[in-house]
C-alpha cells in the first residue's frame, strides 16, 4: 500500500510540530494544565474552536495517509486476478 507521503516527511512532522507549539516538558510555577467544565462554560466559543481544530487536524492526517485511488484500484485488481 502506497501513502501519498513519503516516511521520512511523516517522522520530520513528528519531530518539528511540539517545537512550533512550543511544547515544554514540565510546567514551572503554579499554572497548571487541568481544566474543568467551569472554564469550558465561560469560554464557549474557544473551546468549540479548539475542538473544530482537533477534528480539522484528524480529518487531514487521515487524508494524508489513506492509499491514492490509483491504489485502491490496484489492490482490487490484484484480488480479482488471484
Amino acid at each position: 500500500m502506497k501513502y501519498r507521503l513519503p516516511p521520512s516527511l511523516l517522522a520530520a512532522a513528528a519531530f518539528i510540530s511540539p517545537s512550533l507549539a512550543q511544547a515544554h516538558p514540565g510546567h514551572d510555577g503554579d499554572h497548571e494544565l487541568v481544566w474543568d467544565v467551569e472554564h469550558f462554560l465561560s469560554h464557549p466559543l474557544a473551546s468549540i474552536a479548539c475542538a473544530a481544530l482537533v477534528v480539522a487536524a484528524g480529518w487531514a492526517v487521515w487524508r494524508l495517509l489513506k492509499p491514492s485511488p490509483a491504489t485502491r484500484q490496484q489492490d482490487r485488481s490484484a484480488r480479482r486476478d488471484r
